[in-house]
């Protein structure tokens, strides 16, 4: 099995997930998460800086 990101594993079925190539480890202040290049990038012009910045941004449920 291949990495997949974070985000999109929350939202979508693992049948869904497609092997990710383009996966960037991304360091917040606690942990560091992989996410596909989209949600980094979104994530990084949204000026998150944090895990609980990200969670509020992709948390509870909500769809990129």
């Amino acid at each position: 099995m291949g990495s997949f990101c974070e985000v999109c594993a929350g939202a979508r079925s693992a049948s869904e997930l497609e092997d990710a190539r383009d996966i960037v480890k991304v360091a917040f202040d606690t942990r560091t998460v992989l996410l596909c290049r989209g949600h980094a990038r979104i994530a990084e012009n949204s000026g998150v800086k944090t895990l609980d910045g990200l969670r509020a941004l992709y948390g509870n449920g909500r769809r990129s």
